[in-house]
This record gives C-alpha cells, structure tokens and sequence, in this order.
C-alpha cells in the first residue's frame, strides 16, 4: 500500500491504529466540532485507503505517484488531536498531562531506525525512518564510488544517491525517468541504459550476464551495486573481480567499486536527504 511510504513503514500500523481511536477520544474529551471531526476521519480516511483512489490519482500522472495523494492527508493534525484528546480528562494534573504529551511525542519521534546519519543530524530533522532500507546501502555505495565516474545501482538504491551532494553520475535513477529521455539520447543509448537498469535490479529483460558485462565495460562503469541474491551474482561478483573492482557485501547486497584516486566526500553530506522526505 503506498500510505506505507507517508506513515512509515514500521510506524503505520500505531498511526492507523491513532487514527481509528481518534473519533472516540474525541467524544470522551468532548472536543469541539465532533461531529464535523468524526466525519472527516472518517470520510478522508475511507477514501485515501481506498485502493482505487491512488491508482485513480496515478493514472493521470503517472503509475509511480500515485502513492503521493497520501501526501493530501493531515496525518500529523490528525495524530496531535488524537494525543490531546486521549490525556484531555486524565490525569488531572496539568502538568502530567503536558509529561504524557511530552513523552508520546518523544517515543514517537524516536521510535525505529533514524533515516538520517548522525553527521546530518538536527533538530530541524528529528524524524524517523520513512524509507527504504536502501539509503543505508545507497550511503555506502556513496562512499566507494570513485571519482566522478558511472555508477550501475538498482531503482530503490539509485533514488536515494541522485539525492546526495556530489552523487557520481547514474546509469539510470528510475526506468520511467529514462523513459522520458527517448528523442533526448540515441535509442541505442536509451536502449542500452534500459537494459542495464532493469538486469541490475533483477527484473525481466533480455540481458545477459555476458551482455550486462560487455556493457559496463563499454560504459566505463566504475561502481556497481546488485542483490546478493541476484540470479546471476556469483558470475557478477567473478567477472567484477577479474576486473580489479573490489567487492563488499553489506545490509543484503554487494557493492563493487574499482579504487579510487580519493576517496568520495562522506554520505552524510547529503543535501537531498532520504527520498521519504523529497
């Protein structure tokens, strides 16, 4: 479900949960416009939770942001009404309930792995994780990545390395980004970037381990990241180290870069942060 990529993934299930409390705490506290709230949890929530709303929404765009009509609903408003009304008639000591605020707001602000590293870190960012697994790997890949050469990583890896400050140039950052390329390149060129994209992240094509190899050779590729249980993964990682790259596993994972003249700055110097955030 896309609200997986607003909410959180691990946080969704407490933020749902919030939001189906939230019209009877707020009778209990009995808040203001109850009936005008109650409607609206309801009424916004059936309908963004609707499958066929996002998919609606992503026709008219494009099917890769559809997710984004999450983005329409006030999750945090909803979540803030939800705590003040849960502590709104107890304890009666205002005092502990601005604590009981307090200390909701901190687990849920602290709560699950950070999504940024602790070189970015501030408290304009305290948010926690809202994406993939992958910025970790797309951090070290970052880091191995010699120079300003081409860089060969899977959808979900090259998203969040286009967004880091000095990221190495991409064979590809999304298919429907390429996609919208043809007429602006060669076809060959188009084609051959397609290929590559669709072979690393392990979806069907028609390239080889052989083809996707002659490829990178000919691209000039210098770091290349794949699923440690990619189909074709140990004649990757072979044909990889016959050629001088230097092959590391990590989070699920391998990364092969060649050596660098200078190592690249530190991933924590990321302007674009996590793609959660963009």
């Amino acid at each position: 479900m896309g609200y997986d990529v607003v909410l959180g993934f691990r946080r969704k299930s407490i933020v749902l949960l919030a939001l189906l409390l939230l019209p009877a705490l707020a009778k209990v506290a009995r808040l203001r416009e109850l009936r005008w709230l109650c409607g609206y949890v309801l009424l916004s929530s059936t309908v963004l939770l609707c499958p066929v709303v996002p998919k609606l929404f992503g026709s008219a765009l494009a099917p890769v942001f559809g997710w984004r009509i999450y983005w329409s609903w006030p999750v945090p408003l909803l979540l803030g009404l939800t705590v003040g009304a849960a502590v709104s008639g107890w304890p009666p000591l205002p005092r502990l309930r601005a604590f009981l605020v307090g200390l909701a707001v901190m687990v849920f602000a602290f709560a699950w792995p950070t999504a940024v590293s602790q070189g970015n870190w501030s408290w304009a960012n305290i948010g926690r994780f809202k994406v993939s697994p992958g910025y970790a790997v797309a951090e070290r890949l970052m880091a191995l990545a010699p120079g300003n050469h081409l860089v060969l990583a899977p959808e979900d890896i090259a998203v969040d390395l286009a967004g880091f400050a000095n990221a190495p140039p991409l064979i590809g950052v999304r298919g429907l980004y390429l996609s919208k390329l043809k007429g602006s390149i060669p076809d060959r060129e188009l084609a051959e970037r397609e290929g590559l994209l669709n072979y690393i992240g392990a979806k069907p094509g028609a390239l080889t381990a052989t083809k996707a190899m002659e490829a990178i050779d000919r691209r000039r590729i210098a770091a290349v990241a794949f699923r440690a249980d990619h189909r074709d993964a140990d004649c990757l990682a072979k044909s990889l180290a016959e050629r001088d790259f230097l092959i590391t596993g990590y989070k699920g994972y391998l990364l092969a870069a060649k050596p660098g003249s200078r190592p690249r700055i530190p991933s924590s110097a990321g302007v674009g942060g996590p793609r959660g955030t963009r």
